[in-house]
């Protein structure tokens, strides 16, 4: 048996597999584009690992890195998103930065935004200028202005006392190294 780790064909390659009385040939699966462009995209079930267009609309498919004017994302997982105006609904990303984002039963692990507009969404840190929201969860909201029901574990009192706990316990440590 060989060792050597290379796929066990290429994409100029067919497998062919003979059944009784049957001959079938499937064609491999094709590796995930390595970078999409044009002013206008729309990709569906498949998976992209960057996209840099004016519009993009992408349903049933995942991207590493989408960079856009107006892009809309459903059903679908994009690991970085910098747009000015963004759409995610049934989504998931890691990083979300636009202008205007919406968030609509989705989670996103950084939402960075002028306006921000989530219903019924999860992410665990938003940063944003203005948000408005229906029933949204997060870790850290820091906003000039909030409209709406967010539930948030950090609030100020919060994060004054876990700041002055983590100084005093800090404090106490450096004072016992100098005994």
């Amino acid at each position: 048996m060989s060792k050597n780790k290379q796929p066990p064909f290429s994409e100029e390659d067919s497998v062919e597999i003979i059944l009784p009385d049957d001959q079938v040939k499937l064609a491999p699966v094709a590796s995930p584009a390595s970078l999409e462009t044009g002013e206008s995209l729309e990709v569906s079930g498949n998976n992209v690992t960057e996209i840099n267009a004016e519009n993009v609309s992408m349903t049933n498919a995942s991207a590493s890195k989408i960079v856009g004017q107006n892009v809309s994302v459903a059903q679908s997982g994009v690991a970085t998103l910098r747009a000015g105006q963004v759409q995610l609904t049934e989504s998931g990303a890691g990083l979300v930065q636009g202008q205007d984002v919406t968030l609509d039963h989705s989670t996103a692990g950084l939402v960075y935004a002028g306006k921000a507009t989530l219903n019924e969404s999860e992410t665990p840190v938003i940063v944003a200028r203005q948000v408005e929201a229906q029933s949204i969860r997060s870790v850290l909201l820091i906003s000039g202005k909030v409209s709406g029901q967010v539930e948030t574990s950090i609030d100020a009192p919060r994060a004054l006392l876990f700041g002055a706990a983590t100084g005093l316990v800090f404090g106490l440590i450096y004072w016992l190294q100098k005994l």
